[in-house]
Protein backbone atom coordinates (compact mmCIF):
# COMPACT_ATOMS: atom_id res chain seq x y z
CA UNK A 1 0.00 0.00 0.00
CA UNK A 2 1.13 3.66 -0.77
CA UNK A 3 1.46 5.90 1.61
CA UNK A 4 0.33 9.47 1.34
CA UNK A 5 0.36 13.10 2.59
CA UNK A 6 -1.05 12.88 6.16
CA UNK A 7 -4.63 14.60 5.55
CA UNK A 8 -7.36 15.15 7.93
CA UNK A 9 -10.20 12.71 9.57
CA UNK A 10 -12.68 15.10 7.91
CA UNK A 11 -10.98 14.29 4.05
CA UNK A 12 -10.90 10.48 4.65
CA UNK A 13 -14.35 10.06 5.21
CA UNK A 14 -15.22 12.20 2.51
CA UNK A 15 -14.10 9.12 0.28
CA UNK A 16 -16.40 6.96 2.28
CA UNK A 17 -19.28 9.00 1.29
CA UNK A 18 -18.24 9.76 -2.03
CA UNK A 19 -18.54 6.28 -2.80
CA UNK A 20 -21.76 5.54 -1.20
CA UNK A 21 -23.46 8.71 -3.14
CA UNK A 22 -22.27 7.80 -6.16
CA UNK A 23 -24.68 4.80 -6.67
CA UNK A 24 -28.07 6.99 -5.53
CA UNK A 25 -28.74 9.56 -8.04
CA UNK A 26 -30.85 12.12 -5.86
CA UNK A 27 -33.11 14.13 -8.13
CA UNK A 28 -31.96 17.61 -6.81
CA UNK A 29 -34.32 20.68 -7.86
CA UNK A 30 -33.12 21.57 -11.68
CA UNK A 31 -30.99 19.17 -12.03
CA UNK A 32 -31.51 17.35 -15.57
CA UNK A 33 -31.46 13.32 -15.72
CA UNK A 34 -30.48 12.85 -12.71
CA UNK A 35 -28.98 8.94 -13.10
CA UNK A 36 -26.16 10.69 -14.88
CA UNK A 37 -26.01 14.28 -13.34
CA UNK A 38 -26.45 13.28 -9.76
CA UNK A 39 -23.04 11.13 -9.66
CA UNK A 40 -21.22 14.40 -11.72
CA UNK A 41 -22.38 16.39 -9.20
CA UNK A 42 -21.19 14.46 -6.24
CA UNK A 43 -17.94 14.71 -7.52
CA UNK A 44 -17.89 18.24 -8.46
CA UNK A 45 -19.12 19.34 -4.87
CA UNK A 46 -16.62 16.44 -3.30
CA UNK A 47 -13.62 18.18 -5.38
CA UNK A 48 -14.86 21.47 -4.30
CA UNK A 49 -15.05 20.48 -0.14
CA UNK A 50 -11.05 18.91 -0.57
CA UNK A 51 -10.46 22.71 -1.97
CA UNK A 52 -11.59 23.99 0.76
CA UNK A 53 -10.47 22.24 3.54
CA UNK A 54 -6.77 22.77 2.11
CA UNK A 55 -7.51 26.47 2.04
CA UNK A 56 -9.10 26.34 5.82
CA UNK A 57 -5.50 25.60 6.51
CA UNK A 58 -5.04 29.16 5.18
CA UNK A 59 -8.04 31.13 6.03
CA UNK A 60 -10.82 29.70 7.94
CA UNK A 61 -13.43 32.50 7.33
CA UNK A 62 -13.14 32.24 3.19
CA UNK A 63 -13.07 28.64 3.24
CA UNK A 64 -16.88 28.95 5.26
CA UNK A 65 -17.44 31.66 2.77
CA UNK A 66 -16.86 29.47 -0.25
CA UNK A 67 -18.80 26.67 1.88
CA UNK A 68 -21.82 28.90 2.32
CA UNK A 69 -21.41 30.40 -1.61
CA UNK A 70 -21.69 26.43 -2.70
CA UNK A 71 -24.62 25.30 -0.53
CA UNK A 72 -26.58 28.58 -1.86
CA UNK A 73 -26.03 27.95 -5.31
CA UNK A 74 -26.87 24.23 -4.77
CA UNK A 75 -30.03 25.27 -2.91
CA UNK A 76 -31.14 27.89 -6.07
CA UNK A 77 -30.54 24.91 -8.11
CA UNK A 78 -27.52 26.28 -10.23
CA UNK A 79 -28.65 29.56 -11.57
CA UNK A 80 -24.95 30.33 -14.10
CA UNK A 81 -24.46 33.41 -12.54
CA UNK A 82 -23.98 31.91 -9.11
CA UNK A 83 -22.46 28.81 -10.80
CA UNK A 84 -20.03 31.08 -12.45
CA UNK A 85 -19.03 32.78 -9.21
CA UNK A 86 -18.67 29.94 -7.22
CA UNK A 87 -15.58 29.13 -9.43
CA UNK A 88 -14.49 32.29 -9.25
CA UNK A 89 -14.36 32.26 -5.77
CA UNK A 90 -12.83 29.00 -5.92
CA UNK A 91 -10.00 30.05 -8.33
CA UNK A 92 -9.19 32.85 -5.87
CA UNK A 93 -8.82 29.95 -3.29
CA UNK A 94 -5.79 28.01 -4.99
CA UNK A 95 -4.04 31.68 -5.87
CA UNK A 96 -4.78 32.66 -1.85
CA UNK A 97 -3.27 29.49 -0.98
CA UNK A 98 -0.35 30.09 -3.22
CA UNK A 99 0.04 33.35 -2.51
CA UNK A 100 0.28 32.06 1.51
CA UNK A 101 3.61 30.12 0.09
CA UNK A 102 5.37 33.37 -1.33
CA UNK A 103 8.50 33.89 0.27
CA UNK A 104 8.97 37.54 1.75
CA UNK A 105 11.26 38.94 -1.42
CA UNK A 106 8.49 37.49 -4.09
CA UNK A 107 5.61 39.00 -1.54
CA UNK A 108 7.28 42.31 -2.09
CA UNK A 109 7.62 42.36 -5.10
CA UNK A 110 4.00 40.91 -5.90
CA UNK A 111 2.79 44.12 -3.60
CA UNK A 112 4.77 46.45 -6.16
CA UNK A 113 3.33 45.17 -8.97
CA UNK A 114 0.10 45.55 -7.41
CA UNK A 115 0.58 49.13 -6.49
CA UNK A 116 1.46 50.02 -10.05
CA UNK A 117 -1.37 48.87 -11.25
CA UNK A 118 -3.61 50.88 -9.03
CA UNK A 119 -1.55 53.53 -9.84
CA UNK A 120 -2.59 53.56 -13.05
CA UNK A 121 -6.29 52.99 -12.26
CA UNK A 122 -6.03 55.45 -10.16
CA UNK A 123 -4.86 58.04 -12.14
CA UNK A 124 -7.19 57.19 -14.99
CA UNK A 125 -10.52 57.66 -12.27
CA UNK A 126 -9.30 61.13 -11.33
CA UNK A 127 -9.73 62.07 -15.06
CA UNK A 128 -12.96 59.62 -14.89
CA UNK A 129 -14.08 63.11 -12.29
CA UNK A 130 -13.58 65.34 -15.73
CA UNK A 131 -15.61 62.88 -17.72
CA UNK A 132 -12.81 61.71 -19.17
CA UNK A 133 -12.75 58.28 -19.94
CA UNK A 134 -9.50 57.16 -22.14
CA UNK A 135 -9.61 53.57 -23.16
CA UNK A 136 -6.97 51.05 -23.14
CA UNK A 137 -5.33 52.00 -26.49
CA UNK A 138 -5.88 55.71 -26.05
CA UNK A 139 -2.45 55.84 -25.32
CA UNK A 140 -1.68 55.73 -29.26
CA UNK A 141 -3.51 59.00 -29.75
CA UNK A 142 0.10 60.70 -29.82
CA UNK A 143 1.07 59.30 -32.95
CA UNK A 144 -0.56 62.32 -34.85
CA UNK A 145 1.72 64.75 -33.81
CA UNK A 146 4.44 62.66 -35.46
CA UNK A 147 2.82 61.76 -38.82
CA UNK A 148 1.50 59.09 -38.40
CA UNK A 149 -2.68 58.06 -38.29
CA UNK A 150 -3.83 55.56 -35.17
CA UNK A 151 -6.99 55.00 -36.78
CA UNK A 152 -5.18 51.80 -38.45
CA UNK A 153 -4.81 50.94 -34.39
CA UNK A 154 -8.01 51.33 -33.61
CA UNK A 155 -9.12 49.44 -36.63
CA UNK A 156 -6.83 46.53 -36.13
CA UNK A 157 -7.99 46.21 -32.45
CA UNK A 158 -11.83 47.21 -33.41
CA UNK A 159 -11.68 49.37 -30.31
CA UNK A 160 -12.22 52.77 -30.22
CA UNK A 161 -9.47 55.55 -27.93
CA UNK A 162 -13.12 56.36 -25.73
CA UNK A 163 -14.66 54.04 -23.42
CA UNK A 164 -18.15 53.16 -24.40
CA UNK A 165 -20.50 54.13 -21.23
CA UNK A 166 -23.80 51.82 -20.58
CA UNK A 167 -25.31 54.43 -18.58
CA UNK A 168 -25.14 58.44 -18.00
CA UNK A 169 -25.04 57.94 -14.15
CA UNK A 170 -21.33 57.07 -14.83
CA UNK A 171 -20.58 60.29 -16.16
CA UNK A 172 -17.86 61.52 -13.16
CA UNK A 173 -17.85 58.77 -11.44
CA UNK A 174 -15.12 56.91 -11.14
CA UNK A 175 -14.29 53.22 -12.97
CA UNK A 176 -10.99 53.28 -14.93
CA UNK A 177 -11.06 50.44 -16.84
CA UNK A 178 -13.10 48.33 -14.85
CA UNK A 179 -16.49 49.43 -16.12
CA UNK A 180 -18.41 50.41 -12.99
CA UNK A 181 -17.32 52.81 -9.76
CA UNK A 182 -17.97 49.66 -7.68
CA UNK A 183 -15.37 47.62 -9.06
CA UNK A 184 -12.81 50.16 -9.05
CA UNK A 185 -13.88 51.41 -5.49
CA UNK A 186 -13.01 47.77 -4.82
CA UNK A 187 -9.81 47.75 -6.64
CA UNK A 188 -8.43 50.70 -4.44
CA UNK A 189 -9.81 49.27 -1.48
CA UNK A 190 -7.02 46.60 -2.25
CA UNK A 191 -4.42 48.58 -2.18
CA UNK A 192 -4.73 50.34 1.29
CA UNK A 193 -3.29 47.57 3.30
CA UNK A 194 -0.49 47.42 0.65
CA UNK A 195 0.32 51.17 0.49
CA UNK A 196 0.50 50.88 4.06
CA UNK A 197 2.94 47.94 4.32
CA UNK A 198 5.74 49.15 1.77
CA UNK A 199 5.56 52.85 1.38
CA UNK A 200 4.07 54.01 4.65
CA UNK A 201 1.17 55.17 6.96
CA UNK A 202 0.19 58.08 4.41
CA UNK A 203 0.14 56.26 1.24
CA UNK A 204 -2.31 54.00 2.99
CA UNK A 205 -4.55 56.56 3.66
CA UNK A 206 -3.79 57.92 0.39
CA UNK A 207 -5.39 55.12 -1.29
CA UNK A 208 -8.41 55.24 1.49
CA UNK A 209 -9.18 59.16 -0.01
CA UNK A 210 -9.14 57.31 -3.31
CA UNK A 211 -11.69 54.53 -1.85
CA UNK A 212 -13.66 57.37 -0.75
CA UNK A 213 -13.80 59.01 -4.44
CA UNK A 214 -15.48 55.90 -5.70
CA UNK A 215 -19.05 56.54 -3.81
CA UNK A 216 -19.21 53.21 -3.41
CA UNK A 217 -20.70 51.64 0.39
CA UNK A 218 -18.75 48.46 0.39
CA UNK A 219 -15.63 48.91 -0.67
CA UNK A 220 -15.83 51.87 1.88
CA UNK A 221 -16.15 49.52 4.25
CA UNK A 222 -13.57 47.22 3.06
CA UNK A 223 -11.40 50.06 2.75
CA UNK A 224 -12.13 51.33 6.07
CA UNK A 225 -11.24 47.68 7.89
CA UNK A 226 -8.19 47.23 5.83
CA UNK A 227 -6.72 50.65 6.98
CA UNK A 228 -7.74 50.15 11.13
CA UNK A 229 -6.31 46.41 10.67
CA UNK A 230 -2.80 48.07 9.45
CA UNK A 231 -2.53 51.25 11.71
CA UNK A 232 -3.94 49.86 15.10
CA UNK A 233 -0.82 48.73 16.17
CA UNK A 234 1.04 52.47 15.02
CA UNK A 235 -1.98 53.86 17.07
CA UNK A 236 -1.46 55.18 20.27
CA UNK A 237 -4.26 53.60 22.39
CA UNK A 238 -5.28 57.47 22.98
CA UNK A 239 -6.10 57.58 19.71
CA UNK A 240 -7.61 54.89 18.73
CA UNK A 241 -11.39 55.79 19.45
CA UNK A 242 -10.61 58.55 17.30
CA UNK A 243 -9.83 56.82 14.36
CA UNK A 244 -12.73 54.28 14.27
CA UNK A 245 -15.12 57.09 14.83
CA UNK A 246 -13.42 59.09 11.87
CA UNK A 247 -13.95 55.71 9.57
CA UNK A 248 -17.61 55.41 10.87
CA UNK A 249 -18.08 59.04 9.90
CA UNK A 250 -16.38 58.17 6.46
CA UNK A 251 -18.59 55.23 5.85
CA UNK A 252 -22.00 57.00 6.67
CA UNK A 253 -20.79 60.06 4.66
CA UNK A 254 -20.50 58.13 1.59
CA UNK A 255 -23.58 55.87 2.82
CA UNK A 256 -25.76 59.13 2.99
CA UNK A 257 -24.64 60.71 -0.59
CA UNK A 258 -25.06 56.73 -2.05
CA UNK A 259 -28.63 56.23 -0.91
CA UNK A 260 -30.01 59.99 -1.16
CA UNK A 261 -30.69 60.33 -4.96
CA UNK A 262 -32.26 56.61 -4.55
CA UNK A 263 -34.88 57.98 -1.70
CA UNK A 264 -36.23 60.49 -4.50
CA UNK A 265 -39.84 58.51 -5.25
CA UNK A 266 -40.03 60.09 -8.88
CA UNK A 267 -37.00 59.18 -11.26
CA UNK A 268 -35.34 61.08 -14.04
CA UNK A 269 -38.15 61.02 -16.82
CA UNK A 270 -40.64 61.34 -14.28
CA UNK A 271 -41.21 58.08 -13.23
CA UNK A 272 -42.76 56.46 -10.08
CA UNK A 273 -39.59 54.36 -8.46
CA UNK A 274 -40.28 51.56 -5.99
CA UNK A 275 -37.93 51.80 -3.08
CA UNK A 276 -36.87 48.72 -2.14
CA UNK A 277 -33.58 47.37 0.35
CA UNK A 278 -31.93 46.32 -2.62
CA UNK A 279 -32.37 49.69 -4.06
CA UNK A 280 -31.02 51.50 -1.09
CA UNK A 281 -27.77 48.52 -0.10
CA UNK A 282 -26.90 48.50 -3.98
CA UNK A 283 -22.88 49.34 -3.98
Amino acid sequence: MMSGAPRSSWQSALWVVLMVLVAIPIPFRGLVMPERGAPILYMLVAGALVLFLGLARVSLPFAVLLGYAMAHVLAAGYPMRGVQLLLLMAMCGVLYVEAATLDQRWAERAGWALLAGGTIEGALGILNLFHIFPSSIAAVLPLRYVGVDPEAVFRWFNSAPWLTLLSRDYLGRTMGWLTHPNYWGSYMALMVPVAYALVGRWAGVAAFGFVLLSGSIWPVVSGAAGLLFMAWRDLPRVLRPAAISALIVATLAVSAWHIAPRLDPIGPAGERKALTLETLTSG
